[in-house]
């Protein structure tokens, strides 16, 4: 096996145990994802907001609750953007590259990871305090875009520096 298709392959497994993972997280009910979440947004806090541990229950509770919700949506999007690296590097890969044309590897992944979001958002409707929202499939469909149009925008960086520097020689 050659060691592109190696590349290939690790970067597809790499996107699959992601998607995987965000199965497991969808899988929570409502209190143990809003414990999870809350636990490390608690985290956070702790080393941003001045004086948090002299602050009392309810100041610390009012100023978790302020940013709980943003917490978690830049969570999903972030997520999402993750995947949306994962796949484009599968597909962009040596062994894909030289398969498919240019389009596919930036299409494959956008409609992976729509398919993704939505089928994330419809699982979550069967999971005890959840609901699927359309506004999440958005969250999570701008997340993947956002890092699928970041890699490409960075890799077409690399290849055109590279290209100067070729020339240059």
């Amino acid at each position: 096996m050659g060691k592109t298709r190696v590349i290939s392959l690790i970067f597809l497994f790499a996107a699959l145990a992601w998607m995987v993972m965000i199965f497991c997280f969808s899988a929570q009910t409502a209190d143990d994802s809003s414990d999870l979440s809350s636990g490390l947004l608690v985290g956070i806090l702790r080393g941003i907001v001045p004086h948090w541990e002299a602050r009392s229950a309810a100041e610390q509770l009012q100023i978790l609750d302020k940013f709980h919700t943003i917490f978690r949506k830049f969570a999903h999007f972030t997520e999402y953007g993750i995947l949306g690296i994962l796949w484009t590097m599968s597909t962009r890969s040596g062994y894909w590259e030289k398969k498919s044309c240019k389009a596919w590897r930036i299409v494959l992944p956008f409609c992976i990871c729509l398919l993704n979001a939505v089928s994330d958002e419809i699982h979550q409707l069967f999971v005890e305090g959840r609901s699927g929202e359309f506004r999440d499939v958005c969250i999570d469909f701008s997340g993947a875009c956002t890092g699928i149009l970041l890699l490409t925008f960075f890799v077409f960086l690399l290849r055109k520096n590279h290209n100067k520097r070729k020339q240059s020689c």
